[in-house]
């Protein structure tokens, strides 16, 4: 009997799968502070080297939730973003305005 062979998924897939995962469990917590490497990892079922591969850092891939947060306009996520210290020095300046006018627009 032929065995079956795993498929692999794609790279985009496997991005897009951890970057859905980090972005629901701070949505679910309200925080950034519990999305560490080993939470996003239990979450997506992956391992934390392909977490860093796709992101480099923790603090990268906190960067690509806040702007999915934007992205989403959950305004919520985006404001405890900004008082745990998301926004400076590290976030993008195209990424800051959009921060500033969805908490504007609150």
């Amino acid at each position: 009997m032929a065995r079956k062979q795993h498929e692999r998924q794609p790279a985009n897939y496997r991005r897009a799968a951890i970057l859905d995962a980090a972005y629901n469990l701070a949505n679910k917590r309200g925080t950034f502070q519990g999305l560490t490497g080993d939470a996003v990892t239990a979450a997506c079922n992956c391992t934390r080297g392909l977490v860093r591969y796709y992101f480099g850092t923790l603090q990268l891939l906190h960067l690509e939730v806040v702007s999915m947060a934007v992205h989403r306009k959950n305004a919520a996520l985006v404001a405890a973003a900004v008082r745990e210290g998301l926004d400076e020095p590290d976030m993008p300046r195209a990424l800051q305005r959009e921060v500033r006018r969805l908490l504007a627009a609150q």
